[in-house]
């Protein structure tokens, strides 16, 4: 199987362009549904969560955790991969944690660990949190891996289209809170994971 970063190479900078422009569309669209707003909230997030929360797949939601006080810092949009299902949450391996450099490096291992090479709506990754501890080429996960509470979600969960999780992964859309956490600082303690 060819490399994430061969892949890339053997685009043209037009093909590259365009698809990045797909997925920032795609990326527009559907951030717009996730808010929402209404009485019955959490019981549509409950039920979207046991329909639609796959091992392998890529969401992202916001996200209100529920030991912030304790907690240096938390990102409030998870762009996430989920690794395992509980009956009141997940866990999951949330990409804002490691700098754009690390992202793509864990993509590319991770390519390594897809159930097909289609990039469609068949496409998952096989993944427990025994590989992720002990696969030396997923080191760059380590500090990714968070639980996440289903009724700590508000908004509702968007999947992430296989083709697009590469752009999605590399987009700004982090939001670290408290309010003046920088990306660097929590890069940073990230790197010391690894």
């Amino acid at each position: 199987m060819a490399s994430l970063f061969e892949k890339l190479d053997a685009q043209q900078p037009a093909e590259l362009r365009a698809r990045s422009l797909d997925s920032i569309d795609w990326f527009r669209q559907n951030v717009r549904d996730i808010k929402i707003k209404g009485k019955n909230l959490q019981d549509e997030v409950d039920n979207y969560v046991l329909r639609f929360s796959q091992i392998g797949r890529m969401y992202m939601f916001f996200y209100d955790p529920k030991t912030k006080a304790k907690m240096p810092y938390w990102d409030r949009f998870p762009v996430m991969l989920t690794v395992k299902r509980y009956g009141t949450g997940w866990l999951g391996l949330n990409l804002h944690y490691i700098a754009p450099k690390y992202r793509m490096f864990l993509l590319d291992a991770l390519y390594d660990f897809t159930t097909n090479e289609k990039y469609d709506e068949t496409t998952r990754l096989r993944l427990t949190y025994q590989l992720i501890k002990s696969a030396k080429k997923l080191r760059w996960a380590k500090p990714c891996i968070k639980q996440y509470l289903n009724n700590h979600v508000y908004g509702r969960i968007v999947e992430v289209p296989p083709d697009k999780w590469e752009i999605v992964a590399m987009l700004p859309c982090q939001q670290f809170r408290p309010t003046g956490i920088h990306p660097n600082t929590v890069y940073k303690e990230s790197r010391r994971k690894f």
